[in-house]
């Protein structure tokens, strides 16, 4: 009987003490702190035993993370459209007897007491459980980015306040498809006969220009990105871009001063029905003979679309995103030539004459369109791999215009002006347009690496437009010397197109704020 009322005495000091020996808890003990949206910090053995829990978040203290350890707070300067890299929680480990944190408890968290309350505290009346770990500092962000190192799964960073919006500015070193010219300047043997000069198909005459693509070296340029997060949960976001590239130029230049070497401008004669030409210079013919051909074109753009968090982890996001696209690719291509002609057998011109030519022909692509694509980021630590195809569909406005003229300036007398030139002529000369349905797929990889606030990149760009005009693709060598036109009305213009291509690196930086 007396060892019953041992035992019975020795139970109900058990009862009577257990929630404070629990309090005192001797071993290892951890809650896990889950932090709602106003910033109160709740503490149980799961979020939903948290959500169960009776307490009204009012009735919590509010969270003082000076030196709580931080497991998955903010673990990056999340762009604007990038959702979080974690959900933002907080564990803590305490030893209730000396108010010093212990190693991490076994995973099974204990967050409620066995009398059934559950337990929240202050993390910042304990010391942190890491020295070498940084704190998680001011939630107000009063600085731009803490020096932490936190593993959030997918490797370490900086971790940062949330940011809403990026600038990034990047070089561009691009090339592209090259632009066809058609055989413009030609050269023949000293000795070969005038009727044979500089005409093509024959053994004695080379190809001094054209005939070839133009424009395939790269160029460099530009291209500034801005994005704005529209929503707190980085769930849309707006972006801008805007690029564009340096003029692609390609010029020719070559004179003869008396005659030889021989200078001369090919063409298909449309009366005789045979490959022609017309000299510049030739031995005892034309003198002083230059021929100056200058080609340029231009490129920019500009885009506008809402990007919308699709599907993603801690380690991945992908994006939907929809807009707006512009594009205006213009070339131009410009050929002058001159000549003293000493003595002309078809006895047209008077001797020491001296006539002045020139061809003119411009394009201009301007597209808009909608523009539709998927967006994808892949995060490991402060790296970032960033994945963006769309395509644009819409219309594109091009225009073409063709200006030609001549200046006979005889020796005595007064000059003449001609509207007509060699290829450019009264059969083709105006101005034309036309709007033509075009698609421009786009492909984008970037390399990130962050620094705090700070992003560096590199990347590599793919663009394709399926229907481009340029200007060599608008000459007709076809030429009806008559005058007025007596036969076919040639050179004649129609629009011919092209598809092209643009590709090439990029090196940026890039600022969230």
């Amino acid at each position: 009987m007396n060892q019953f009322w041992q035992l019975s005495s020795a139970l109900a000091l058990i009862t009577l003490f257990a929630p404070h020996v629990q309090a005192q808890n001797f071993g290892p003990r951890s809650w896990k702190s889950y932090v709602p949206g106003d910033g109160r910090a709740v503490s149980a053995a799961s979020k939903s035993a948290v959500d169960e829990a009776p307490l009204a978040e009012e009735d919590l203290p509010p969270i003082v993370a000076g030196n709580a350890r931080a497991r998955t707070i903010q673990t990056s300067a999340v762009k604007p459209g990038a959702m979080p890299r974690a959900q933002h929680e907080l564990t803590s480990y305490y030893d209730d007897n000396d108010n010093n944190t212990i190693p991490p408890a076994p995973a099974d968290f204990t967050g409620k007491q066995d009398d059934g309350s559950t337990q929240y505290y202050d993390p910042a009346a304990s010391q942190p459980f890491d020295p070498g770990i940084a704190t998680m500092g001011d939630i107000g962000c009063a600085t731009a980015c803490d020096a932490c190192q936190l593993n959030d799964g997918c490797g370490d960073v900086c971790c940062c306040c949330p940011t809403r919006n990026f600038a990034r500015i990047e070089y561009l070193m691009w090339w592209g498809r090259g632009r066809a010219l058609p055989p413009l300047v030609t050269t023949s043997f000293d000795g070969t006969d005038m009727a044979e000069a500089g005409v093509l198909g024959l053994f004695s005459t080379t190809i001094l220009y054209g005939n070839n693509d133009i424009g395939t070296d790269w160029r460099s340029g530009g291209r500034l990105t801005l994005g704005h997060q529209l929503d707190a949960e980085g769930a849309w976001t707006a972006v801008g871009r805007f690029y564009g590239l340096g003029d692609s130029t390609d010029s020719y230049h070559a004179e003869s001063a008396t005659g030889s070497p021989i200078l001369a401008r090919p063409f298909f004669n449309a009366l005789l029905l045979q490959q022609d030409a017309l000299l510049v210079a030739f031995p005892g013919v034309s003198t002083d003979g230059v021929i100056d051909i200058q080609s340029r074109s231009s490129m920019l753009g500009a885009d506008a679309f809402v990007r919308h968090a699709w599907a993603g982890s801690d380690c991945w996001q992908v994006d939907l995103l929809g807009g707006y696209q512009f594009s205006r690719l213009d070339d131009s291509l410009e050929i002058r030539n001159s000549e003293l002609v000493l003595l002309d057998p078809q006895a047209i011109f008077p001797p020491n004459t001296t006539i002045s030519m020139r061809d003119y022909f411009r394009t201009k692509n301007e597209f808009h369109g909608g523009v539709l694509g998927l967006a994808a980021d892949f995060y490991r630590g402060p790296w970032t791999l960033s994945l963006l195809g769309k395509m644009a569909i819409g219309n594109q406005r091009q225009s073409v215009t063709i200006e030609g003229g001549t200046l006979i300036a005889p020796e005595v007398g007064p000059a003449v002006q001609s509207p007509n030139g060699l290829l450019a002529r009264s059969t083709n000369i105006g101005q034309y347009s036309r709007d033509v349905f075009t698609f421009v797929p786009e492909a984008n990889f970037t390399l990130a690496y962050q620094q705090n606030n700070w992003t560096f990149t590199m990347g590599y760009s793919f663009l394709y437009w399926n229907d481009v005009a340029w200007a060599g693709d608008q000459i007709d060598t076809r030429v009806n010397l008559s005058n007025p036109v007596i036969g076919d009305q040639v050179p004649a213009f129609a629009f011919r197109d092209t598809d092209f291509w643009l590709q090439g690196i990029s090196f940026g930086v890039e600022f969230n704020f």
